[in-house]
């Protein structure tokens, strides 16, 4: 338990050291390369489906702020619900890609209205609002742009008074194209476990994601997007839309 507890807490105060230099050592860099590096943006979308999960059926806000640079990606966002149906999110993320194998961490704080449940700063896992993620994902080059990804999610589950680590173990697999302005994403993602996404194993997380863009001007374009997802274990579907708001 102890050992456990260790580690959580480094590991959060890794990512938010990280960030926390990257964001101030680059915070008196020149517009140019501010413009390079960054990437600051928000999602307004009308519910927010993710992995199979429907979202809270009210629109949501998704800022984020990222930095990226030779492979490397720093970034933190968040969800909130903009309905009379409460939900909060922040996550902290950080990836490395070379070649056409990329690696994410991510810590996702979804706080609870529970008082048992600690705040940001809380890493007991008894009482943690903290759920972490580690992916790989695997591309295929530009004839064959296929992707195959896979995501282990760390969290914890209190069974008979005790509390125990749980992985819940995530495949998917997606074609994306693009033609004429248009990029279109099909996926297939399946829970390999019950317990975090999911009642039993099965594909929870299967459809589609258009985009296109409308560019307002040369420093701002708003794409529009429509999700469609399947879940199967669930015998539910989703239909979605989102616009989003990025500065270049």
């Amino acid at each position: 338990m102890l050992a456990d507890y260790k580690l959580l807490k480094f590991m959060k105060f890794l990512l938010t050291l990280l960030l926390f230099s990257l964001f101030i050592k680059l915070s008196f860099a020149q517009d140019s390369l501010f413009t390079n590096l960054f990437t600051l943006k928000a999602e307004i979308a009308s519910r927010y489906p993710w992995r199979g999960f429907p979202g809270v059926k009210c629109p949501h806000v998704l800022p984020a702020f990222e930095y990226y640079q030779n492979g490397f990606l720093a970034g933190i966002s968040g969800d909130y619900t903009l309905g009379d149906q409460f939900y909060e999110e922040i996550d902290l993320y950080l990836g490395y890609s070379f070649k056409n194998i990329s690696f994410i961490i991510a810590d996702y704080y979804i706080p609870r209205n529970d008082s048992l449940f600690k705040g940001f700063w809380g890493f007991k896992n008894a009482t943690t609002n903290h759920v972490f993620d580690g992916t790989i994902q695997i591309t295929g080059s530009e004839k064959v742009p296929v992707y195959l990804m896979f995501s282990g999610i760390l969290f914890f589950e209190t069974i008979g008074g005790k509390v125990k680590n749980k992985i819940a173990p995530y495949l998917e697999a997606g074609f994306p194209i693009s033609y004429k302005g248009i990029s279109l994403k099909t996926f297939c993602g399946t829970s390999l476990k019950e317990g975090f996404y999911s009642e039993k194993p099965g594909i929870i997380n299967a459809g589609f994601m258009a985009e296109a863009p409308v560019i307002i001007s040369e420093k701002i374009q708003i794409p529009i997007r429509l999700y469609f997802v399947n879940n199967f274990v669930r015998h539910d579907a989703y239909l979605a839309a989102s616009i989003i708001i990025k500065a270049l």
